[in-house]
């Protein structure tokens, strides 16, 4: 069913309101409407997602709220937004992007991500779904986790060979791959929280174990089901 014509509208002018520069009046002007406007991106959303990405050969894990609640096996809030970190991410964005095109998302604007993922690419579709695909600092990282490990290591031949920071989740049943929680939580340092941050930093402290220094109990899948299906 296509939605009525004024909310295509609308969303499309928030669009371009939101791919406007930053110091722009728009992007304040426009706020409240996008929040009244943006709908919950929730589990049949992210694993339509994951099915495109999959079916692109894209090699992807989650990131942020939705990664920190399939790691703990369960949807622990709403979210706005799936945040997916890509392999190779100059090479391989066009290639997401394409087959998240192909399901119905619009691409918005590419921008800078944050301290620890800079590399950013936006889409949403028309029901308000909204997808960050992010492109990782793997010298910064792999520095941190060399650091704390105790030593230099050796240099990967790839951005995904970086030991033991990927790991699976599930949501709604369904195997999905996600950074693990020892990155997670390195991933929610250097720069000040938003309540949702906030948030996910005490589910990765509380339930699976991690620290504000990076240690953890466990990095991997929180408790979880024996015998689910990847499909």
């Amino acid at each position: 069913m296509r939605r009525p014509t004024l909310r295509r509208v609308a969303h499309g002018v928030l669009r371009a309101a939101d791919a406007s520069p930053s110091w722009l009046p728009t992007r304040a002007l426009f706020d409240p409407i996008k929040a009244v406007l943006s709908r919950e991106t929730g589990p049949d959303a992210l694993i339509e997602v994951a099915g495109a990405l999959e079916a692109a050969d894209v090699r992807y894990w989650l990131a942020g709220g939705w990664g920190v609640d399939a790691l703990i096996g369960k949807q622990t809030r709403p979210h706005r937004d799936v945040d997916v970190v890509i392999d190779g991410f100059e090479a391989n964005e066009p290639r997401a992007r394409h087959a998240l095109e192909a399901i119905g998302f619009r691409h918005v604007k590419f921008d800078e991500g944050g301290v620890w993922m800079p590399l950013r690419s936006t889409l949403d579709d028309d029901s308000g779904h909204k997808v960050e695909l992010m492109g990782i600092d793997w010298p910064r990282l792999r520095g941190e986790m060399q650091a704390r490990a105790g030593g230099e290591g050796v240099q990967p031949e790839s951005d995904a060979q970086v030991g033991d920071e990927f790991t699976e989740g599930i949501v709604n049943g369904r195997r999905v791959p996600c950074l693990s929680a020892q990155v997670q939580r390195l991933f929610h340092t250097g720069f000040d929280l938003e309540p949702w941050g906030h948030h996910n930093v005490d589910l990765l402290d509380t339930e699976i174990g991690t620290s504000p220094g990076g240690d953890r109990a466990d990095s991997g899948l929180h408790d979880p089901p024996r015998g689910t299906n990847r499909g």
